[in-house]
């Protein structure tokens, strides 16, 4: 399925409900960074803004970036709230503000953390055939020889798909 995913439409209906005043806003903002960032660890705090990086935040994907580490494993579940698994979408999902909070923060990530964050959530969408997401990711990497193969990839299923359609045409007119 090209296009928009069913995790990038969930969040954005989501953010159109969220209806906030500036100021309003702004003082949240001000109260995560005082009474809740402070109670992470900093493989924690990274590991969020890490996620902040991407839309699709598939079990999967996740398992991906949460590596091996039990402990920060560990300490997300039990201390994450602002981020939730919605099983009818089968992904993490990132309470708006708080995504607003963690987008603030992605300057804070060394060139290498996001490379490594975008490099595997490029090859989660290219296997899950999210293609335009993963060249997305690959051009933001600079990958361009896996770009390239996602473009011929994108170009057959267009070619197949336009075929398709031409003979149910086709056998419609007659």
């Amino acid at each position: 399925m090209a296009g928009r995913s069913r995790i990038t439409e969930e969040a954005a209906r989501m953010e159109e409900k969220l209806d906030i005043k500036p100021e309003i806003e702004s003082e949240i903002l001000k109260w995560v960074e005082t009474e809740i960032w402070g109670a992470f660890s900093e493989q924690l705090k990274r590991f969020f803004v890490r996620l902040s990086l991407i839309e699709h935040r598939s079990q999967e994907l996740f398992d991906t970036l949460i590596g091996e580490s039990t402990d920060l494993r560990y300490e997300f579940e039990h201390y994450s709230s602002y981020i939730t698994y919605n099983k009818y979408i089968s992904a993490y999902v990132i309470q708006p503000l708080f995504l607003e909070y963690l987008k603030m923060k992605q300057g804070q990530l060394s060139e290498d953390e996001k490379r490594e964050t975008y490099r595997a959530a490029a090859c989660w969408c290219e296997q899950n055939d999210f293609l335009v997401d993963a060249l997305v990711y690959y051009e933001k990497i600079g990958d361009q020889k896996s770009g390239s193969l996602v473009t011929e990839r994108l170009e057959r299923r267009i070619l197949n798909t336009s075929k398709e359609l031409s003979g149910h045409l086709d056998r419609q007119m007659t």
